[in-house]
């Protein structure tokens, strides 16, 4: 029976790329080949080279900021080969077909199950390519490794060879969906292109699929030497092949082809190519350690399953990440609404991570209501999984499911503040179906917003869950530690499900205890390994007449720990504090400085800044004869001074400002506006964006800053702002104290979006009426759209935004002042509908004149004078009831 691979969203909607009404500033940026891929192929300029650039960016920061090169250093040999081990497949041969890719990346997958020690497989090109799923036809356009993962970690494949042939491809060949996985692969690391990384993880690993720029040698040896198969590009294009990296000898003498920069020099990456074993050194060739395009993206995937037939995954992102989204202080969350048919039990959650040093924390619920955020009866849930590498991950949690179930995942990635992996359009490369109704998006985990086709967020989250039929008993258990070191302990928990008579242990090769019989139900075992290496843990459970087992693998290490430490609040602020966490499997830890910590032992100190700077820590961990170090530093800055409602600053009714609300952060109980449909359509709006008294529903409060008022005599009040997406709330309050205790304060108005994007969709609060005569009342500006961070004015004024009294004169900005001959005049919201702008010098001889219709939304006007002569100009606006003059002085 074939296994069941359920498509949540299948269909694959082949048109031309639409406008989309999402927000786009909230998905990363996009790398820089993948712009210059989208540029040539629009001009009909990209070769079909059989390598499209990804356009997602995985970020390594963390990884290499804690990866100790002088200690990897010393250990690498000076030359490694992986055919010296038999630990790579035979060299083929992708003919004619932009094919390279499945090449590459097939090969690492094969390369790590010898690496294994299983015996060689030879898998299926064929498939992979016709069963892509994107949008260009395999024979023509190629692909890459963020393709070649979304099919495997979807169980498409891979297919043996021989259940899908190469040499039967053709440009006509389509997907043959009917075969059969060989077995799993549901983990996948991406990796830097840092030369000791890429050495260690082939020693490690086996073969890793790389790219690299080949082109030269369609026009000729431009950077090749077919002599000695030697390879050394020095130029800036893009990458067009893929192959892969399987060993390096570092006295490798360098000489490349015709355009290859002269000069000796030594070192080179040994390669397998897809070419043929005609081809180059049998198939083979070496690339230059100085190489500018090699290494570009590296990829392996370190995991084999066994293919089981009844075995299902729940999905919508059926193309994988494609690019990742914003979040607040590097931590987004999301949630996905899966049902099964009948009674299942979810075995592993699945997701893909954009940044290195990620920490996962996920919760499986039974009810979820999307007007009030709330989820409710929580099934299982796994916390503080660290992923050390950018990638695709699956995480073992147990939980029994029958009809509706929702998968909630929050990502914190350090230091890279677009956490959330998406689905998502790009013309030329991507169009998958969107679904509406199954996905939510929070930067908070409270207040969720609605992703899908139609919506402000038109993604699919990359969530899975991975489930198998509920026949009971189910094994199942964990381990405290995913890496231990020898002689060190672990403890096994069994956590099965059904009624169980016995249960069987088999801890492996060199356990002690080796194996152990029991009938005590979420029993634990402790067990040491007095050797190294991957050790294989079976757990049997036995009930009437029926029985389950359970494998997984763990990594027993002699002499390195890997950990990972993260500053919990990003930023850091001074008067602040914030905590320092160290992540991995050791028994104790140990900081280093000790200043400013409340303790140095703990995976958990409390950092309390002195001063603003940058702050460097050390934490080593112990498990054994093991020992790991990891490092983090991080600055700590000063919040504004009105960070704190207790430092509100009192506004005129003029224009104020500039201000700020960067590093501004969230008082504990801090109030903010509702930002619900249902409240906004009970004050007279059917949009919480435009609505007087709610914010648009991007995450509540971000980084606000805060002011107060004194009322004047007209009891009226009315604040317009400038220069940032802002979201304004004022209060009614005693004292800023009563802010924070509910009962206490009265929320009169708020706003969001009053102005439109030609204004960065900064706030306005229409008049408010019956203040109160001198009192204070409270004003609180944060940032929109998830933490819009930045600059802003506000203009106070004791009447409705467009009445006659306006400030003219201090709506008028020009700059630069003294200027070189360019003047800009800065003309900021709700001045007039017409005006006249007239120039002149001290004789009074009008050197300019003009007049501006419609400038009531705001504009900067740009005026060259660069032909007038030097000296001191009268600058004159006026408009129908009002003179403002103003001097500038041309240098």
């Amino acid at each position: 029976m074939k296994k069941q691979l359920l498509f949540l969203v299948f269909v694959l909607c082949v048109v031309q790329f639409s406008s989309q009404a999402q927000k786009t500033s909230n998905l990363a940026p996009v790398s820089d080949d993948f712009k210059e891929y989208l540029k040539l192929k629009k001009r009909g300029e990209y070769p079909q080279s059989g390598y499209i650039p990804s356009p997602s960016k995985p970020n390594f920061d963390y990884f290499m900021k804690n990866f100790d090169k002088k200690k990897i250093r010393g250990s690498l040999p000076k030359s490694y080969d992986l055919r010296d081990y038999d630990l790579i497949t035979r060299v083929k041969e992708q003919g004619d077909f932009g094919t390279c890719w499945t090449f590459s990346n097939l090969g690492a997958v094969e390369s790590y199950w010898k690496k294994i020690g299983l015996s060689e497989y030879d898998l299926s090109e064929k498939h992979l390519a016709t069963c892509n799923g994107f949008l260009w036809h395999f024979s023509e356009d190629g692909g890459n490794s963020d393709i070649a993962t979304a099919y495997l970690t979807r169980r498409q494949g891979p297919v043996l060879e021989r259940d899908d042939p190469y040499y039967t491809l053709n440009k006509y060949s389509k997907c043959a969906e009917d075969k059969t996985p060989v077995a799993y692969v549901d983990q996948k690391r991406s990796l830097p292109s840092d030369h000791d990384v890429i050495k260690q993880y082939i020693m490690n690993y086996g073969a890793i699929a790389t790219t690299i720029r080949m082109g030269g040698l369609e026009t000729g040896n431009e950077y090749y030497n077919p002599i000695d198969y030697t390879f050394y590009n020095n130029g800036t294009l893009p990458i067009d092949h893929g192959v892969l990296v399987i060993g390096w000898d570092d006295n490798k003498k360098v000489t490349g082809g015709t355009r290859t920069p002269h000069g000796k020099h030594r070192g080179a990456w040994i390669v397998k190519n897809s070419w043929g074993q005609k081809w180059g050194d049998h198939g083979f060739f070496y690339v230059s350690y100085k190489d500018t395009k090699f290494l570009s993206s590296n990829v392996i995937y370190p995991s084999r399953g066994e293919y089981k037939a009844d075995e299902k995954i729940y999905l919508y992102d059926e193309l994988g990440m494609i690019n990742s989204y914003k979040g607040e202080n590097n931590i987004a969350y999301g949630l996905a609404k899966f049902e099964t048919p009948a009674s299942e039990f979810i075995t592993k959650v699945g997701t893909f991570i954009i940044a290195s040093g990620a920490k996962i924390d996920i919760e499986i619920y039974k009810n979820f209501d999307p007007e009030s955020g709330e989820l409710s009866e929580k099934i299982s849930a796994v916390y503080d999984q660290v992923c050390d590498l950018p990638g695709y991950y699956s995480f073992d949690i147990p939980a029994p499911v029958n009809g509706v179930f929702y998968v909630k995942v929050k990502y914190y990635t350090p230091g890279y503040n677009y956490p959330l992996p998406v689905e998502t359009k790009y013309e030329g490369y991507a169009e998958p179906t969107l679904e509406k109704g199954v996905n939510w998006y929070s930067t908070d985990g409270l207040t969720w917003e609605a992703t899908g086709e139609g919506t402000e967020y038109e993604i699919d989250l990359c969530i899975r869950a991975y489930t198998q039929p509920y026949e009971q008993p189910v094994a199942f258990f964990t381990a405290n530690k995913k890496q231990a070191c020898v002689e060190s302990e672990i403890t096994f928990t069994e956590n099965s499900y059904g009624d169980i008579l016995e249960y069987i242990w088999d801890f492996g090769k060199d356990a002690t205890p080796q194996t152990i019989t029991t009938n005590e139900a979420n029993k634990e075992q402790k067990v040491s390994y007095s050797t190294a290496g991957e050790k294989i843990i079976k757990l049997t459970v036995k009930g009437s007449g029926t029985s389950s087992v359970l494998e997984k693998k763990l990594n027993i290490v002699d002499g390195n720990l890997n950990l990972l430490s993260i500053v919990t609040k990003n930023p850091v602020i001074l008067g602040k504090t914030a905590y320092l966490l160290a992540l991995g499997d050791a028994d104790s830890f140990v900081w280093s400085p000790k200043e400013h910590l409340d303790t140095v032992g703990g995976n958990k100190v409390l950092f309390t800044p002195p001063a603003e700077g940058k702050y460097s820590y050390t934490v080593t961990g112990t498990q054994g004869s093991c020992t790991g170090e990891a490092k983090i530093s991080f600055p700590v800055y000063n919040a504004p001074e009105n960070d704190d409602a207790a430092n509100a600053i009192e506004l005129d009714y003029t224009k104020n400002g500039p201000f700020t609300n960067k590093y501004a952060t969230v008082e504990d109980n801090e109030p903010y506006a509702d930002t619900t449909l249902a409240i906004a359509l009970e004050h007279g709006s059917d949009e919480p964006c435009n609505s007087q008294y709610t914010w648009c529903h991007e995450g509540g409060l971000h980084n606000s800053v805060w002011f107060k008022v004194k009322a004047k005599e007209s009891g009226v009040l009315s604040i317009d702002s400038y220069g940032m997406d802002n979201q304004i709330a004022v209060y009614d309050a005693e004292t800023p104290d009563d802010l924070f205790v509910p009962g206490k304060f009265t929320m009169l108005a708020a706003n969001d979006d009053y102005h439109d994007e030609a204004e960065n969709y900064s706030a306005a609060i229409l008049p408010l009426n019956g203040l109160t005569p001198g009192k204070y009342y409270w004003i609180q500006v944060d940032g929109s759209a998830g933490g819009t961070e930045g600059e802003f004015e506000l203009f106070l004024y004791h009447g409705a935004l467009s009445v006659p009294d306006v400030d003219l004169e201090n709506r008028i900005t020009l700059y630069p002042n003294p200027t070189k001959g360019t003047l800009n005049i800065k003309l900021y919201p709700n001045l007039a509908k017409k005006m006249e702008i007239r120039i002149s010098d001290m004789q009074g001889r009008t050197v300019y004149v003009e007049e501006l219709d419609n400038v009531s939304s705001g504009i900067v006007k740009t005026i060259d004078l660069k032909t007038k002569a030097k000296g001191i100009y009268n600058v004159q606006f006026v408009f129908d009831k009002q003179v403002v003059n103003k001097k500038i002085v041309i240098e």
